[in-house]
């Protein structure tokens, strides 16, 4: 009766791995391949027409990412700052006051003006931007424009007049002057203010009328000046550079930085060491299990016994103690023939 309903005699087990396989979900795998394209696309327009070193590099005055050759700009305002890469704000205080209204209501959307540089400026150094002839702005010069116009925040609307200060205007429209020193904070130059802080002498206050030296002396008060640099307005880019976004900003720093190194030893190291597992499993499985199973049980005794020696249940000295009576106690010819592996 079985012969009749049942075709062929029922297999005993799995003889071979089905080598004629194909796919099963045509549809799911049709969607698959339409989702690569469709990240391949987005990321040959991405490269193309984006810039990815505006993720953590400044963009200037004029549109350029620091730090990049810009290769996405268009070609009449392209400027290479591949070599520059660090962007400095150098009037902070002037942005801010001329966007008084939009940083009264939204001080997160409040634009700067930049200038890329190749390392953060010095205290009171000056910074110019591209257009600026380097031979006209020497630093004797710039000094003696902001003399001449008394200091200060927009020296350019300064009336400088004719004569040797005719081409101070146009220089005070592109240099500025940093007021203190900068470091750099994710390729940001952010200004360093100082604190002075100058002690001043001890006095004793129980009893009042003796020396703070004096062996009377039971509490002393020492009063210190404290000599504090502070902007004129709140400085909103470090107070930006603290937000979620400039942290996510330096992690995307920190990989590219580390790049080489994640892809050496987290992508290629990887694969070679899964390969050589793989062959090394492929003829000495047995090995590795019974040896996993052994260092399991070894790492479990060793905590076992490291767990009762810190609880004080075992006593290592006590346990000395018993193995050297013990080994005494045994007959000389033994004590001899065993002392090297008891020593």
């Amino acid at each position: 009766m079985c012969k009749k309903c049942c075709q062929g005699e029922p297999k005993e087990g799995m003889k071979d791995i089905n080598r004629n396989r194909s796919i099963t979900d045509a549809l799911w795998f049709l969607v698959f391949v339409v989702f690569v394209f469709v990240v391949v696309i987005c990321s040959i327009v991405g490269a193309a027409s984006g810039n990815a070193a505006s993720l953590f590099y400044g963009t200037d005055y004029s549109g350029n990412t620091c730090g990049s050759a810009n290769l996405n700009v268009a070609e009449a305002t392209r400027k290479d700052k591949l070599n520059m890469p660090y962007i400095v704000y150098p009037r902070l205080s002037e942005d801010m006051i001329n966007q008084a209204a939009t940083l009264a209501t939204d001080p997160t959307s409040l634009k700067f003006f930049g200038i890329c540089a190749t390392k953060c400026p010095a205290s009171e150094s000056w910074i110019c931007t591209d257009e600026v002839d380097t031979a006209k702005a020497t630093d004797t010069k710039l000094n003696d424009c902001k003399k001449a116009a008394g200091g200060g925040q927009f020296l350019s609307k300064f009336s400088y007049g004719g004569g040797a200060n005719a081409d101070c205007s146009a220089l005070m429209q592109n240099c500025y002057q940093l007021p203190t020193g900068s470091t750099d904070i994710l390729f940001r130059c952010l200004y360093q203010y100082n604190t002075t802080v100058l002690a001043g002498k001890k006095m004793c206050t129980d009893p009042p009328n003796v020396l703070a030296t004096d062996d009377k002396c039971v509490k002393t008060v020492q009063v210190a000046q404290t000599t504090k640099e502070e902007p004129s307005k709140e400085d909103m880019i470090a107070k930006q550079m603290s937000s979620a976004t400039a942290l996510f900003t330096s992690y995307i720093a920190d990989v590219v930085n580390a790049g080489p190194t994640i892809l050496v030893v987290g992508a290629l190291g990887a694969a070679v060491c899964g390969f050589l597992f793989l062959i090394l499993m492929r003829y000495f499985a047995g090995f590795f299990v019974w040896m996993a199973i052994w260092l399991l049980f070894l790492v479990l005794v060793v905590a076992s016994l490291y767990s009762f020696v810190m609880a004080g249940i075992l006593n290592v000295s006590s346990v000395v103690s018993a193995t050297t009576g013990v080994r005494n106690r045994w007959p000389t010819p033994c004590r001899q023939s065993v002392a090297p592996f008891l020593l």
